[in-house]
């Protein structure tokens, strides 16, 4: 059933590309908000079948249709080529992974999480399909918080059960609730997984909070629903990063709609949390203010990392590649292989050494060394450049929001989103062009 499921997507794909690629840039869009990312299609990641067959179908008029792009979207599809491209360079130098297990993993990165962002830069060029893309965006943000509450309330996930024809078994979510700060349930959405659910709707809400092309009545609902979901996620460095966002925005100048929204919202948090007499409340506003002192988190009975452990990782992570693999790391997607074929995590677990690779800096350390580190560095430093070129305050808490939070835990299943929406900012100028034309 769920095979057949997954062909009727496919052929909604194909149709969609062909008839007019940015509806089939949408519908792909809304494929990855609603089938888990764990969902395979005869032996191969569906996400990726999904991109491959999208690409198959603009093929004939894809080389043109780069030709004709502007110098942004030029300049931002070599900007992230060139990443990947010092990425395969640092493979051919690894010595502990094969090269066909890292090259597999780096084409397939490169396809399901950088590609759909060079689509979206090559055919979104009106400003009715940037408004209706952005809606799309906030219907799958509504989805996405629904359903996350869904898992929290039922502790169910039908939706990962049903498409997941991987070899990845559900959590059993009465167990995986850790019980944090008062919670009893955890908001996994369809990852399963509350850190990626946390980041992914972290993405979502900063993305929406400041879109005033989205209609009212769908948007606010859905922002106010993906910031409860961030709290029932229990991770605390996704409502960190949102409220870092959330502190930067309130002085950009540019948008003063959402000054407004940020201080009523501090003045209604701030209420609440001074008055209302709920431990919860208070707890999670302390773990947030500590979230970096490790004994006021044992104190309040905190689960999940602390920043002594996070730290342990990485000198661990140094001890273990030594000076032969410093410079070059130890093969791409080096955390999916150690747990995989040298510390098995079906049969005993994580490494209590490395745990989950809990940052982006220890998992891409690792796997590519200092200069995959410095790469990575150069590129989200030369995106930023190219992608937001007025360098507006939301654009700075956009971005950093993100870094903030993959370099407390991990990118997750969050990196395509990120790369999304940020291509979609960048078209946000068409919104101006297509009301100039009006006037």
């Amino acid at each position: 059933m769920a095979t057949l499921a997954l062909s009727f997507l496919l052929l909604l794909v194909a149709y969609w590309a062909i008839r007019k690629p940015i509806y089939g840039l949408m519908f792909y869009f809304i494929i990855r908000m609603f089938i888990p990312p764990s969902a395979r299609f005869v032996g191969f990641s569906f996400n990726t079948m999904a991109m491959f067959l999208f690409l198959l179908c603009v093929l004939p008029n894809l080389l043109k249709t780069y030709r004709n792009a502007d110098q942004m979207t030029k300049e931002y599809i070599k900007c992230m080529t060139v990443v990947y491209g010092g990425l395969f360079v640092l493979t051919l130098l690894g010595t502990i992974i094969p090269l066909t297990y890292q090259w597999s993993g780096l084409i397939q990165n490169y396809g399901t999480e950088i590609i759909p962002s060079f689509m979206v830069m090559l055919y979104l060029r009106r400003s009715v399909e940037y408004n209706r893309f952005c809606n799309v965006v906030c219907l799958m943000g509504l989805f996405t918080a629904l359903y996350g509450i869904y898992t929290y309330v039922t502790h169910t996930n039908p939706l990962f059960e049903i498409f997941s024809t991987g070899v990845v078994d559900a959590h059993d979510l009465d167990r995986y609730t850790s019980d944090r700060v008062g919670l009893t349930g955890m908001a996994v959405g369809i990852y399963d997984d509350k850190i990626a659910m946390s980041l992914i709707v972290m993405l979502l809400f900063c993305f929406l909070v400041v879109k005033t092309n989205v209609n009212r009545l769908l948007l606010w609902p859905t922002v106010g629903l993906l910031f409860l979901v961030l709290f029932l996620t229990s991770q605390r460095s996704g409502l960190f990063a949102t409220l870092f966002f959330l502190f930067l925005l309130f002085f950009d100048k540019t948008r003063p709609k959402a000054r407004k929204y940020m201080l009523g919202i501090g003045i209604v948090g701030a209420i609440v949390v001074v008055a209302a007499d709920i431990e919860v409340i208070k707890n999670w506003f302390l773990a947030i203010l500590y979230v970096f002192d490790d004994k006021m988190q044992a104190k309040l009975g905190i689960g999940g990392s602390s920043s002594s452990m996070r730290f342990m990782q990485l000198i661990n992570s140094l001890d273990y590649m030594g000076l032969r693999n410093l410079l070059q790391g130890c093969g791409f997607n080096f955390n999916s292989y150690y747990y995989t074929f040298i510390y098995i995590s079906e049969l005993f677990g994580l490494d209590p050494d490395f745990y989950g690779f809990e940052s982006f800096l220890v998992s891409t350390l690792i796997s590519s060394g200092i200069i995959g580190v410095l790469l990575w560095g150069w590129g989200f430093r030369r995106m930023f450049k190219v992608l937001c070129p007025k360098f507006t305050l939301y654009d700075v808490a956009f971005y950093l929001c993100f870094l903030v939070a993959i370099l407390m835990t991990n990118a997750s299943a969050s990196f395509y989103l990120f790369f999304f929406l940020a291509a979609l900012n960048s078209k946000e100028f068409l919104v101006k062009e297509g009301s100039s034309r009006t006037e």
